[in-house]
C-alpha cells in the first residue's frame, strides 16, 4: 500500500468512528429527554 492509499483508509476510519460517535451521542440525549418529558408529563398529572 502507498502513502497515499494508507491516508485514504486513515481518513475513512476516522470520519466513520467520528459519524459513529455523533450518533451515538444524539440517541443517548434523545433517550435522556425522552425520560425528563414522561417525568414531567407524571409530575403535572398529580
Amino acid at each position: 500500500m502507498s502513502t497515499l492509499q494508507k491516508l485514504f483508509l486513515v481518513m475513512a476510519l476516522s470520519y466513520l468512528f467520528i459519524k459513529m460517535f455523533l450518533v451515538l451521542m444524539l440517541y443517548i440525549a434523545t433517550v435522556r429527554l425522552e425520560k425528563r418529558v414522561l417525568e414531567l408529563r407524571r409530575k403535572r398529572k398529580r
